[in-house]
């Protein structure tokens, strides 16, 4: 495995254990070669996430997620990594989105 693969799979995973401490079910979509790095679902919302380690997503890839969006009516987020920090951006605005803080306690629905 390259070095590159291995950077950016550290970081799929990185962001997926983040957003599960946060309540967020998350489903990595390991070696499919889609848009979609991760799938996290709460409460309400279907995040559909691409994991980049510079921030930098192509005009093709934002096409391609954006008809996602279209068919499975769905947040398009792209994580990243800024000065040491997971960071969230909505596609394709690109405006930043405050981190997830919610625990998995608070999610669950009252017994």
């Amino acid at each position: 495995m390259n070095k590159l693969y291995n950077r950016g799979r550290a970081f799929e995973y990185e962001v997926k254990k983040e957003l599960e401490r946060a309540g967020y079910f998350v489903i990595r979509s390991a070696g499919s070669h889609s848009p979609i790095d991760l799938v996290a679902i709460s409460l309400g919302e279907l995040w559909l996430i691409q994991c980049k380690t510079n921030a930098i997503i192509s005009k093709e890839e934002e096409n391609k997620l954006l008809e996602l969006k279209k068919k499975l009516n769905a947040q398009i987020v792209m994580a990243y990594k800024q000065e040491g920090s997971i960071r969230y951006k909505w596609i394709p605005d690109m405006k930043e989105i405050p981190k997830p803080k919610r625990t998995l306690q608070e999610s669950l629905p009252a017994s």
